[in-house]
């Protein structure tokens, strides 16, 4: 390890200010709808370790003088900061790491702090930090530190323990929905189900929502029903949950929201992940929307269904975003609006008349009533080389179908550093229906 003297300090922050950049890249790319994991991992991913290491490779000169005091409970660096320095501090092989990064967790009540401990230790490419996590959460009544914790812990699917029944019930709706997306992962259910169904109820939306998805990875019925009422009411969570397991009724059920402007966004993500051809008919009027999104939307849905090359120019019109206006909105207009792109930013805007033409020709080719991803019959095939080289902004979605088909059996990690590709057992079929208890 280098002395302090033979450290070049400046490079060693530049390494830290490239982490900090790269790692905001790589968590935007999980919602990309254009990259794949086999695309994330070739570059932004690959530069980030690159950094990473070159932090890491100073050891603890480079440790205590530059990156503890990031993650210290008095720090004012950003979350994205604190994310990699936390990422940085992780590779170390210093055992007593882990422990420390988790005494500024529960200890904190700064906010920046918490987003980004929780947001390296989400993606971090290690597994004994899963019981320090666990137990942290024991040590803590704080409730952002309980929410915080509650997210790393869903995100890396292990099971909270017995806290969670207490956390089920907490006065603040944030924690609770927090220790429902953590259920999710819990084996003993049984003692827990009664509060699940008293969180289907809940005055908040996020909890409801919550309630559902992991209701659903335990095959309730009662979870089931409420997904159906709460999707018919415009939320959409449900949809989206509905569009994955509801099959064909599915498609009946969500597309009356397009009609309904407030909806319409909502029900086109939902509908792209049925499968099903009468979902590619019931979106084929929006490609000409004058809302670039819904337009955007409704071409992403068609080709998640039918293998539709969506960045193909030929399928492309030019947007008002491409029409040459380089200046800048008055200062008191600027500040007024969110310039951070959304996902459906880097989505092409759809020449509706094309794309119509292009699927007329495809149709023939497609049985009615099965249901496809990408172009290709639903198999476990199609689904694996969609977890590798599909949209990373959809594989999520496939990973949360496999866990309520196979009843909670199966939860494959979520996106992580450095991390093995997420593959369906083959013992697992999408084409099964939830056993509902």
């Amino acid at each position: 390890m280098a002395t302090t003297d033979e450290i070049l300090w400046n490079v060693v922050q530049t390494h830290l200010d490239e982490a900090e950049f790269l790692f905001q890249q790589w968590s935007a790319a999980a919602q990309s709808p254009r990259l794949s994991l086999v695309d994330v991992r070739k570059t932004i991913e690959r530069r980030l370790l690159a950094h990473l290491d070159g932090l890491a490779v100073g050891g603890a000169a480079v440790a205590e003088k530059l990156l503890w005091p990031v993650v210290a409970a008095d720090t004012e660096a950003p979350a994205s900061t604190v994310a990699a320095a936390a990422l940085a501090l992780l590779l170390l092989p210093d055992p007593q790491t882990p422990e420390r990064l988790l005494q500024a967790f529960r200890a904190t009540e700064n906010e920046s702090l918490a987003r980004g401990l929780a947001r390296a230790c989400k993606v971090a490419p290690r597994s004994d930090i899963d019981e320090s996590l666990r137990l942290a959460l024991y040590a803590t009544d704080s409730p952002a530190a309980q929410t915080a914790l509650l997210d790393v812990l869903a995100a890396r699917r292990v099971d909270p323990g017995p806290i969670l029944g207490v956390l089920l019930t907490h006065p603040e709706a944030e924690v609770v929905r927090a220790a429902l997306g953590a259920a999710a992962a819990v084996i003993d259910r049984d003692r827990l189900r009664q509060r699940l169904d008293d969180c289907l109820a809940h005055a908040a939306a996020p909890v409801r929502a919550a309630a559902v998805r992991t209701g659903l990875i335990w095959n309730l019925s009662t979870a089931w029903r409420a997904c159906t009422t709460e999707a018919r009411a415009g939320s959409p969570e449900a949809m989206f949950l509905l569009a994955l397991i509801g099959g064909a009724d599915a498609v009946a059920q969500i597309s009356p929201a397009l009609q309904r402007p407030e909806r319409r966004k909502a029900a086109l993500f939902a509908l792209g992940f049925t499968g099903l051809l009468a979902a590619v008919d019931a979106c084929l009027p929006f490609l000409d929307d004058p809302d670039a999104v819904v337009a955007r939307l409704a071409v992403e849905a068609i080709a998640s269904i039918t293998g539709l090359p969506l960045y193909e120019s030929a399928f492309a019109r030019a947007s008002d975003d491409d029409a040459g206006d380089d200046e800048l909105p008055p200062l008191e207009e600027d500040l007024r609006i969110d310039l951070m792109p959304l996902p459906h930013d880097d989505l092409p805007l759809p020449d509706g008349p094309k794309v119509r033409d292009w699927w007329s020709k495809q149709r023939s080719s497609f049985a009615t009533n099965d249901r496809y991803l990408r172009g290709a019959p639903l198999s476990t095939a199609t689904v694996n080389d969609a977890l590798e080289a599909g949209p990373l902004r959809r594989s999520g979605a496939l990973t949360c179908e496999i866990a309520i088909r196979s009843g909670g059996r199966v939860q494959l990690a979520a996106l992580r550093l450095a991390h093995r590709t997420p593959t369906l057992p083959v013992e697992v079929s999408l084409q099964r229906k939830p056993a509902w208890r």
